[in-house]
């Protein structure tokens, strides 16, 4: 007697979520959220626990989209314990590899990689050789976002291989736009672009233009990195018309962050301005909050760049608390970061100390070490403009040690950054000395030439690291003449503060 109304309640609830999975890929998270919510509920009543599994993971996604990040590992978790009672290791292994990225970008990657490991391992001995490679590539990806770049360009290439044996051009579009990544870290324009290439023509060959689209904007978003800042905005601008027709607001108000990071490398504030405010409101409306704190961590920079260092600090104080909820404890160390030096700016001395040791103490032992090079380096620099050399020298030979040892682009970049900083010092301490001149001039237009790993929202930042020291340079006795600045950097904003 019972059967049928079961089976209508399921067939109901399974339109519920297709429908919500439609919402979702047009961006309207929030629809897709409440319509996945009641096949939640109905699923419950009905006490059909397959159906129930499978809403649960598919609200777990639209709640990743809006990066509520630990209301999705809940719901997997509750998920995963249903897959466990239903004996479904497969369905298992799927909720695995979700809660592995949830761990990856909260920075547990020894969870994320263990979780990614076993899912791997069931898929392959279940012989699904796509789920396989799928999980192989999200291992890449790890690797990718936490600095390793050999093993993740192995993963990735072996991933990407399978996918394309198996005829899923879809996902080997998708994962060569992630490959595309790594020389693009690596500095190597040409290995960047040839990869995205490779991407698009996959996009092609499965017809899906949407996936198309996402490759265009990784490709404004490699331009962004090269600092072709009008071939950038000339990508992405069309882009973002296109994932405006297609209903999908994530992806747009994504790419209208990354046109304002392109204008705000360009100096042009004020486009910079309207166009991550237009991602900023669609980013609030689908509550993504992570991209929310992207963006207003460029508003920060474009309120730096005009001079407003309270409203600067104001936004950086927004971004770091979302990131701290979410949990991205190294992007919290970042703002962090950079909250110190806007006190530093204003001559809150105190206060700008005490937050650049809040960031040392979080960085301190995480992987990759980039980040906690930068605030050594930092903390190198307030240290020589506080006259404080013992300090500085200790600073910059954890620097030098740490950077040394894990020989990378940005890890040079920190450690020249820091020597000049200690040099400057060191002149400053013995007026005129020639060979600590010397130094300084053929070394300063190396920094200023290679600068350092580029990251949105740090470029113009970047620039003010730069002026502060040519700035400081000049006040140790090294004639203007002798350094080579580009003009963009020579009339950023100028250094308040110790000096």
């Amino acid at each position: 007697m019972t059967t049928e109304p079961v089976r209508t309640v399921s067939s109901a609830i399974r339109e519920l979520l297709d429908d919500a999975s439609k919402e979702r890929n047009a961006g309207n998270n929030l629809k897709a959220f409440d319509l996945a919510q009641l096949a939640i509920d109905l699923a419950r009543q009905c006490g059909d626990e397959t159906i129930l599994s499978e809403a649960l993971i598919l609200r777990s996604r639209i709640d990743h989209d809006c990066s509520e990040f630990d209301r999705s590992a809940e719901a997997l978790q509750e998920a995963r314990a249903l897959a466990q009672r239903l004996e479904n290791p497969l369905t298992e292994a799927r909720i695995l590899n979700n809660l592995s990225n949830i761990h990856r970008i909260q920075g547990n990657i020894e969870l994320s990689t263990s979780m990614s490991r076993e899912a791997y391992a069931r898929f392959y001995n279940a012989g699904d050789k796509r789920s396989a490679a799928v999980v192989l590539a999200n291992m890449g990806i790890t690797n990718l976002e936490s600095g390793w770049l050999d093993q993740a360009e192995t993963l990735l290439r072996d991933a990407i291989e399978v996918l394309i044996e198996l005829g899923d051009n879809d996902q080997a579009a998708n994962f060569l736009a992630d490959l595309a990544k790594i020389p693009m870290q690596r500095g190597q324009e040409t290995a960047t672009l040839e990869w995205l290439r490779q991407s698009l023509l996959y996009a092609r060959k499965a017809n899906n233009v949407k996936r198309e689209s996402v490759t265009l904007a990784t490709l404004g978003l490699a331009h962004l990195y090269f600092y072709h800042w009008k071939t950038a905005v000339e990508v992405l601008t069309p882009v973002i018309e296109q994932f405006r027709n297609y209903g999908d607001h994530r992806f747009e108000s994504i790419a209208l962050s990354n046109l304002g990071a392109a204008y705000l490398l360009g100096g042009e504030i004020n486009q910079a301005e309207v166009a991550v405010q237009h991602a900023l409101t669609l980013q609030q409306s689908i509550k993504n909050r992570r991209s929310v704190a992207i963006s207003l961590g460029h508003l920060a920079t474009i309120s730096l760049l005009r001079g407003n260092i309270a409203e600067a600090d104001e936004y950086l104080t927004q971004t770091r608390s979302i990131h701290r909820e979410i949990g991205e404890t190294k992007i919290v160390a970042e703002a962090t970061i950079r909250i110190a030096e806007l006190r530093f700016m204003t001559g809150n001395v105190a206060e700008a100390w005490r937050e650049l040791h809040d960031s040392i103490t979080i960085l301190r032992g995480i992987k990759p070490v980039d980040f906690f090079l930068y605030a050594l380096g930092i903390a190198v620099e307030f240290a020589v403009r506080t006259d404080e050399a013992i300090a500085a020298e200790t600073y910059w030979r954890e620097l030098s040690a740490m950077a040394i040892s894990n020989d990378t682009k940005t890890s040079r970049g920190e450690l020249n950054f820091a020597s000049l900083w200690r040099n400057a010092g060191r002149l400053k301490a013995n007026p005129g000395n020639s060979s600590i001149q010397s130094a300084l001039v053929s070394d300063f237009p190396l920094v200023t030439a290679s600068s350092i790993e580029f990251e949105l929202g740090r470029e113009s930042l970047l620039g003010n690291r730069i002026t502060r020291l040519y700035e400081y340079i000049l006040a140790a006795g090294v004639p203007d003449h002798l350094l080579s600045l580009p003009m963009h950097w020579k009339t950023g904003v100028t250094t308040s503060g110790p000096v």
